[in-house]
């Protein structure tokens, strides 16, 4: 069963202990082809990993229906804000000093953090406190 040609498409699966599922199949893990559906009602996301042993039956039920995990445009500057000030309050916690440059975060000289304020967004020519960096922006605690 090639599962990447459903990708995007509303699926109906139907697993082994008899449940059923279904949503718009968001992505395939190419190693084990476990799949992720996802349904959104009004504002809410709703994200299902199923494993492939698991998967009995899969039926496409409609049209392709790529759903947007994160949508851009001007609703997402408040989001981009909300993570700037967590990040200020996380560097600022691990008593990691910056200054705010435009929207940027500097850290000494050594490390610009551009929006939206991942670890893909860190800048620097040298490794090692880029990397530190990054980790440390992967522990950063998102819900308090």
């Amino acid at each position: 069963m090639d599962l990447k040609g459903y990708i995007d498409r509303n699926i109906a699966v139907e697993t082994n202990d008899g449940m059923k599922h279904e949503g718009s199949l968001y992505t395939v893990d190419p190693v084990s082809e476990s799949i992720v559906l996802v349904t959104k009602k009004e504002k809410i996301l709703s994200v299902e990993l199923i494993f492939k042993h698991a998967i009995h039956k899969l039926i496409s039920v409609g049209e392709p229906n790529p759903i947007k995990l994160w949508e851009g445009g001007e609703k997402n500057i408040e989001n981009v804000s909300v993570i700037r000030e967590r990040l200020k309050e996380w560097l600022s916690k691990n008593l990691i000093p910056f200054e705010e440059s435009g929207e940027c975060l500097k850290l000494a000289g050594q490390l610009t953090i551009n929006p939206p304020y991942g670890i893909d967004n860190c800048i620097s020519s040298n490794e090692m406190v880029l990397n530190k960096i990054q980790k440390l922006i992967e522990r950063m605690p998102y819900f308090d």
